[in-house]
């Protein structure tokens, strides 16, 4: 029986020993449009309009879940919501959300969005900064709460959701040279 020596073993053990690993800080993002929303009730009239935003018809509320999964570990810094507001803040038509942690039958707010305050009508972009919230999903479960009201006399449009934007840090091992 001949023995055949492996010469290129040592050359790819000694790669091996040279590279290491270290932990660094990663952004990541996370987009969430109208078309991830289901409404808390069955009986809720809305449309997504095949353009990508959630609205209710005029004279219409309606109250919409969406569901939001990040890596276990991973810290939430930013949450922006895109909206569409033509009530003007005046007459009464909003659009308001929340990031919500769920645990059991309760719940905690880490981010809140309120078109109604702002006067002038149109599309609108609310971010909340500096969150620096931990994800734990053995704990709690994640998600949005949206709460659409069109205003008597308003039309279809006057009051759309467009996206959520969440933006998170999460440890990666990344190899780094010695």
């Amino acid at each position: 029986m001949k023995t055949v020596k492996n010469t290129k073993l040592p050359f790819i053990a000694s790669f091996l020993v040279m590279l290491q690993t270290a932990p660094v800080l990663a952004n990541d993002v996370i987009s969430l449009g109208a078309f991830n929303a289901q409404p808390k009730d069955n009986a809720v009239e809305y449309s997504t309009n095949g353009a990508g935003s959630l609205q209710v018809p005029p004279t219409k509320h309606g109250n919409f879940n969406i569901p939001l999964i990040l890596p276990q570990g991973a810290i939430i810094t930013r949450v922006t919501m895109e909206a569409h507001d033509d009530s003007g803040g005046n007459f009464g038509g909003y659009i308001k959300a929340s990031l919500l942690e769920q645990r059991f039958n309760s719940f905690r707010v880490i981010a809140d969005f309120d078109t109604g305050i702002s006067d002038a009508p149109g599309d609108i972009r609310i971010a909340v900064d500096n969150i620096d919230h931990p994800v734990d999903n053995a704990e709690y479960s994640y998600g949005f709460g949206i709460d659409i009201n069109n205003v008597t006399g308003a039309q279809w449009g006057d009051e759309m959701f467009y996206k959520f934007i969440v933006e998170y840090e999460q440890t990666q091992l990344r190899v780094v040279k010695p």
